[in-house]
């Protein structure tokens, strides 16, 4: 073979063995999304999409189906935080299916309603079964509400010494807490224990009643606890009474000193949405917050944050 030959034969064979790669890097281009941004929560050190699963939906759908597509579907967008309570009905049990064959790639987290060491522990195991684990990345305390309920929790043979003891065996890695009705009783339950996490409200009608931007995510951000942002739409309430949409009060959350903002999304519609303004996020200016909050203003207070205490004090 001349030498002419022997070269182009040998141009040849060095582009057919970069064929599969090039064609592997057009097919990822064809179909491939940006990837949803990662904070780290707080000093856990855990890396979480900035996007949380609130799970649930996954607990209220009648058919399981949809619910388990939700779920996966959240998977394949790249969301490898996944919200659930021992309370969601059939959600853990559900989750756990999702989950199965992936656990590793996830942070995954739930919480407890029972406020004494016995009815916790009982929890514990069953959120384990369900999600078929032995290990969750943080179990969190469920809705402290009021004094009474801290004061069961601290107490000796508490809730709360179920978590040490859980997080001392293996079983647990991090430990919660959540509360919605009232920040003051988030304040004292961060006084009587460090916390590695707290998951609460945090939304554009928040800073004008009982907030919890302005009383506790300081205290938070002084402590580096993982924030995990809930009620971002005011349980839907701030779409019905036009406060705002998602594009407008999820970029809002973001902007927050936040790790991760959970949303509980009953449609794929809502997940790909959701995903998107993830993934296309960027940090709104000062003066872009401040005309969303008196946007929102109008509509702020019990009306729309119904889950609040309300101005009388009553739950």
């Amino acid at each position: 073979m001349s030498e002419q030959g022997m070269n182009s034969r040998r141009g040849f064979l060095r582009t057919l063995a970069g064929l599969p790669a090039a064609l592997s890097l057009f097919a990822g281009g064809a179909h491939a999304a940006k990837e949803i941004p990662r904070r780290v929560l707080g000093r856990t050190g855990l890396s979480c999409t900035m996007l949380g699963f609130g799970a649930a939906w996954l607990g209220i759908y009648k058919m399981e189906e949809p619910a388990l597509e939700l779920g996966r579907r959240a998977l394949e967008l790249g969301v490898n935080f996944f919200d659930t309570a021992r309370d969601y009905g059939v959600s853990e049990e559900r989750l756990g299916k999702v989950l199965e064959g992936k656990r590793k790639n996830v942070v995954l987290m739930t919480k407890v309603l029972g406020r004494s060491r016995a009815e916790a522990e009982k929890e514990l195991e069953t959120s384990l079964r369900m999600l078929r684990t032995d290990y969750l990345d943080v179990w969190q305390i469920h809705s402290v509400r009021v004094q009474r309920e801290l004061d069961m929790i601290f107490a000796a043979d508490g809730a709360l010494e179920a978590a040490v003891a859980a997080q001392k065996a293996g079983k647990v890695r991090f430990i919660g807490v959540t509360g919605h009705k009232d920040p003051e009783i988030v304040l004292k339950a961060l006084a009587g224990y460090d916390f590695d996490t707290v998951q609460m409200p945090l939304n554009l009608v928040d800073p004008f009643y009982r907030s919890f931007e302005k009383t506790v995510l300081p205290e938070l951000v002084k402590r580096k606890t993982g924030v995990l942002a809930m009620k971002s739409m005011a349980g839907g309430w701030m779409l019905q009474k036009g406060v705002a949409r998602a594009k407008e009060a999820l970029p809002y959350v973001w902007s927050l000193p936040v790790h991760v903002l959970i949303s509980g999304v009953q449609t794929l519609e809502q997940l790909e949405e959701n995903a998107k303004l993830a993934q296309s996020f960027k940090p709104l200016s000062e003066k872009e917050k401040a005309a969303l909050l008196e946007q929102a203003r109008p509509k702020a207070g019990n009306q729309t944050e119904y889950y609040k205490m309300k101005p009388d004090g009553s739950l």
